[in-house]
C-alpha cells in the first residue's frame, strides 16, 4: 500500500433571473458538485486500537468517500406595496454517496418571508423556513456487522425535520445614527434515530448601534447572544445480553450559551493623510453537560461534570499614512487573550490512573496572551 490519493471534481453553477412584471421577480439556480474519489483502497486486516491491543478491522481497509450533489433553488418575490415584498422559496438538495450507510439523501426546503425596505425609519424582515431530509438505501445490517446498534444514525445524513424563524429590524431615526436588532429560533428533530443525536435547538438575539459623523468618524458596536441545546442517546453495553438491554441506556443533554461583543472605531481623517482604526472583540462561552438515566436504569449514576468555559478577547489598532495617491505606509498591533476551563483537557483528567496503557501526550487547553506588531508598505494599483 502507498500514500497515494487521487480525486476528480466537477462543479457547475447556473442562475436565471427574470422580472416579468414591475412587481414580480423570479429567480432560479442549479448547482452540481461531483467529488469522484479515485484513491486506491488501503487494505488492512488488523490495527492497533486505543494504543493498547490488536483489533481485527470490520471493513478490511479504507473506504474512499465520494459523492454527487445536486441543488435546485427557486425563489419568487412579489411587491404588492411600494415598500413591502412577499417572498416564497423552495429548495431541493439530493446527494448520492459512496461508502456511507445511506446511499442517498434528499432534503426539501420551503421558506416564506416578508420584507419591508425603503421606509423612512428603516427596514424589517420576517422569515420562516421548514426543511425535511430523508435517506434512501439504508441497510441496517451494516451496523450489526461492525458491532453497532442497528437503530444508530449519523447526524449529518440521518432523517431530519428542521424549523427556523428569524426576524430583523433596522431603525434609522436620523441619518448619522442607526439601530439594529435580530432574533431567531430553530429546532431540529431526528424521528428515526433511537441512538445518536436526537434534537438540536437554537436561539439567537443581537442588538447593535452604528454612528457616523460625516467623514470624520464611524463607530459601531454589537452584542449577540446564542443558545445551543442538543440531546444525544447512547447505550453502555458489551457484546452479549447487555447489547439489547434498555436499562443500560443513557442520554447527554448539552446546553451552551455564547455571549459576543464587538466594537470598532474608524477615523478616516484623524490627521493629514492619516487614517486609523481600533477594534475590540469579546467572546465568552459556557457549556454544561448533564447525563440522564431512565428510571429503571442498572447503571451507576455518573457524577456531574464541571461546565466548560472559554473566553477569547482581541484588541487591534491600525494606522495608515498616504505618501502619495498610490503609495502608503501602515502599522498595526493586535492583542489576543484566551482562557479555558475544560474538564476533558485538564491536568486532573489527562494525568489519571484510568488511562495506564495509553500513550498520553498531556495536550492541555492552556490560557495564553499574545502581542503582535506589524509594519507594511501599501501600493494601490
Amino acid at each position: 500500500p502507498t500514500a497515494e490519493a487521487d480525486a476528480r471534481i466537477v462543479a457547475m453553477n447556473y442562475r436565471l433571473t427574470s422580472r416579468p412584471t414591475a412587481k414580480l421577480w423570479l429567480n432560479g439556480q442549479f448547482k452540481s458538485y461531483n467529488y469522484d474519489n479515485r484513491t486506491p483502497r488501503f487494505l488492512e486486516a488488523q490495527y492497533v486500537g486505543l494504543d493498547s491491543s490488536i483489533v481485527t478491522s470490520a471493513t478490511g481497509g479504507s473506504e474512499p468517500f465520494g459523492y454527487v450533489r445536486h441543488f435546485i433553488d427557486l425563489d419568487a418575490s412579489y411587491s404588492p406595496l411600494t415598500f413591502a415584498a412577499v417572498r416564497l422559496g423552495y429548495g431541493r438538495e439530493h446527494d448520492d454517496r459512496t461508502f456511507r450507510h445511506f446511499e442517498a439523501t434528499t432534503e426539501h426546503t420551503m421558506r416564506a418571508a416578508l420584507d419591508s425596505t425603503g421606509l423612512t425609519w428603516g427596514s424589517m424582515r420576517l422569515q420562516y423556513e421548514h426543511a425535511e431530509r430523508t435517506g434512501q438505501g439504508l441497510d441496517e445490517e451494516v451496523f450489526s456487522d461492525i458491532g453497532e446498534q442497528v437503530s444508530l444514525r449519523q447526524f449529518d445524513i440521518s432523517d431530519r425535520r428542521r424549523d427556523r424563524l428569524m426576524a430583523l429590524v433596522q431603525v434609522v431615526p436620523i441619518a448619522p445614527l442607526g439601530f439594529s436588532a435580530s432574533a431567531g429560533v430553530g429546532q431540529e428533530h431526528r424521528p428515526d434515530a433511537s441512538f445518536g443525536l436526537q434534537d438540536n435547538d437554537l436561539r439567537t438575539f443581537s442588538i447593535g448601534i452604528d454612528a457616523t459623523r460625516k467623514d470624520a468618524l464611524v463607530l459601531g458596536t454589537e452584542y449577540s447572544f446564542e443558545h445551543y441545546g442538543t440531546l444525544q442517546r447512547s447505550r453502555q453495553a458489551n457484546p452479549g445480553p447487555q447489547f439489547d438491554d434498555p436499562t443500560r441506556d443513557w442520554s447527554t443533554d448539552m446546553n451552551e450559551n455564547v455571549h459576543t461583543v464587538t466594537s470598532s472605531l474608524d477615523l478616516p481623517h484623524v490627521a493629514r493623510r492619516t487614517a486609523a482604526r481600533i477594534a475590540y472583540d469579546y467572546v465568552h462561552a459556557n457549556a454544561r453537560y448533564l447525563y440522564l438515566l431512565p428510571a429503571n436504569t442498572t447503571l451507576v449514576r455518573p457524577q456531574p461534570l464541571a461546565p466548560v468555559r472559554n473566553t477569547m478577547q482581541r484588541a487591534t489598532a491600525d494606522v495608515r499614512y498616504s505618501l502619495s495617491q498610490q503609495l502608503g505606509l501602515g502599522a498595526g498591533y493586535w492583542y489576543d487573550s484566551y482562557d479555558a476551563q475544560d474538564f476533558a483537557r485538564s491536568p486532573g483528567t489527562l494525568d489519571s490512573p484510568f488511562f495506564p496503557a495509553l500513550i498520553n501526550l498531556m495536550y492541555l487547553n492552556r490560557p495564553y496572551r499574545a502581542h503582535t506588531a506589524s509594519i507594511r508598505l501599501i501600493y494601490n494599483w
